[in-house]
């Protein structure tokens, strides 16, 4: 019998690549608005933000996007997980468009 694995090492997989957009010369991250189950806004609500250089599991550089309310809540998916190729904006902004299809 094999071991079954559990937890985030086993399989875990990002949700999707952070949108970036060019803006002249500067680099400008897409972030999603609402929380990953779609109950808050991250702005109005609060959100941290986690840079993960080194990935986990093959997924490479990604950033992890907490939901303060649902982290409170204790739910499980509170939080965005979304690959960046290491990429570093000069800025962030928040739409849920370039998300839709990742819920």
């Amino acid at each position: 019998m094999s071991p079954v694995g559990f937890g985030v090492g086993s399989g875990w997989k990002p949700h999707g690549p952070v949108a970036f957009r060019t803006e002249g010369r500067r680099l400008i991250a897409t972030l999603p608005r609402h929380c990953h189950r779609g109950l808050h806004v991250l702005t109005e609500g609060g959100y941290t933000s986690r840079d993960v250089p080194e990935g986990q599991n093959w997924s490479g550089p990604y950033v992890q996007i907490s939901c303060t309310q649902c982290n409170a809540d204790r739910v499980a998916d509170y939080a965005w997980n979304l690959t960046t190729e290491g990429r570093q904006p000069d800025a962030i902004e928040f739409d849920d468009g370039p998300y839709a299809g990742l819920r």
